[in-house]
């Protein structure tokens, strides 16, 4: 039989799939009950996702250098199967409330505060745009641009004096 038309049959996608599960149900109890700190659980379920594997070698249809071709890439899907839905797991039983198949599949992204220059009471410092609004400040994304806005809002500065030479030409 054809090995191409036996690729994306229900039965053979489902091998990586139980594969996979059986070694992360082996590699969480087996951590969990030695107290293994990482990368230990990693490597134990490497090792078996490699035994797994094994299972290609039972197939008298291919050859030699296939099945070890085969034996490589089966392993290292179970393996990415079973890390894949432990990751997933993990992420269900850390939250306080159960999260969904989106929250697991797509991060959340959140908004850092954005950090700038800030023109307050005439002095120019670094700080995010929440800091410099509470300080009645100017905010701005540059220290030039802050330091301009301080000197448009910094008190004027004295004028000329009275000079008593121009005042008979601009009455």
């Amino acid at each position: 039989m054809d090995g191409s038309k036996e690729f994306l049959n229900p039965s053979s996608m489902l091998t990586p799939g139980l594969a996979g599960g059986m070694t992360m149900a082996i590699t969480n109890s087996v951590a969990g009950q030695f107290d293994m700190v990482a990368p230990g659980p990693a490597y134990l379920g490497l090792g078996l996702s490699f035994l797994f594997g094994l299972l290609v070698w039972m197939s008298q249809e291919v050859s030699q250098i296939k099945r070890a071709v085969l034996y490589v890439l089966n392993s290292l899907v179970i393996f990415v199967v079973a890390m894949g839905s432990n990751s997933m797991g993990g992420g269900v039983s850390a939250g306080s409330k159960a999260a969904s198949l989106s929250d697991l599949l797509m991060s959340s992204a959140y908004a850092a505060p954005e950090v700038g220059w800030c023109c307050a009471g005439g002095r120019v410092s670094r700080g995010t745009r929440d800091e410099c609004s509470k300080s009645g400040g100017r905010f701005a994304t540059e220290e030039t641009s802050a330091k301009a806005a301080c000197e448009r809002t910094a008190a004027p500065k004295e004028g000329p004096k009275d000079n008593k030479f121009f005042r008979p030409w601009i009455r």
